[in-house]
């Protein structure tokens, strides 16, 4: 709503469709998706066949591991089953992060926290290198993803490539979140027959290594 208003725009109604509460009380808005009337100040005009979608921002990490040759850079990913994909196995493979519901959090020492939490494999806030944030679906999502980068020793990549041969999962069990590490080439992910990431993914991880 603030760029919005910054844009010259202004709400002129809006309609609550559906809300996602969590914690053990359902006390915390998560998501919400609200059928809006807005004035487009540029265009001297009300747009109203139109729903939004609204949920924190996330911080995520691309983890990698350079390579002479640019294809065969080492990607971490994690694989987590999520109800709206449309991969080939029914898994999302996506670089590590997440959101944080702990005020004043450093959105650094979220996205460590998260792939701390995701890859089992800890990095200090300060190695983590910021790319930018930018809107991850923002035809009708608001939320944007913080990204930030971090180039791992080859002994880093080798102790997560044993972590994903074990297949030992991760996540918050109570959230009933469950992830396993996955090491990809660059030149797989970009391959255009392949769907193991979706096209922000591909955004993030290019941003990160460009």
């Amino acid at each position: 709503l603030v760029a919005q208003k910054q844009a010259g725009n202004s709400l002129s109604g809006a309609r609550l469709l559906w809300s996602f509460r969590i914690g053990k009380r359902k006390q915390i808005t998560f998501a919400y998706a609200l059928y809006v009337d807005v004035f487009i100040g540029a265009e001297n005009r009300h747009k109203t066949n139109e729903f939004i979608i609204a949920r924190p921002d996330i911080s995520t990490v691309v983890a990698y591991r350079k390579t002479p040759d640019p294809q065969e850079t080492e990607i971490v990913l994690i694989r987590e089953f999520r109800s709206a994909s449309r991969t080939r196995d029914g898994f999302i493979r996506e670089v590590p992060g997440g959101s944080s519901w702990t005020a004043g959090e450093e959105i650094a020492a979220t996205a460590a926290h998260e792939f701390a939490e995701e890859t089992g494999f800890a990095i200090a806030p300060n190695r983590l290198r910021k790319i930018g944030e930018r809107q991850l679906c923002g035809t009708f999502s608001t939320h944007q993803a913080h990204v930030f980068a971090c180039e791992l020793t080859a002994a880093e990549m080798d102790r997560l490539r044993q972590d994903a041969v074990r297949g030992e999962h991760h996540g918050v069990a109570e959230d009933t979140e469950r992830t396993y590490v996955e090491i990809h080439r660059l030149g797989d992910l970009l391959d255009p027959q392949s769907n193991a990431v979706d096209w922000s993914m591909v955004g993030m991880i290019m941003a990160a290594l460009a």
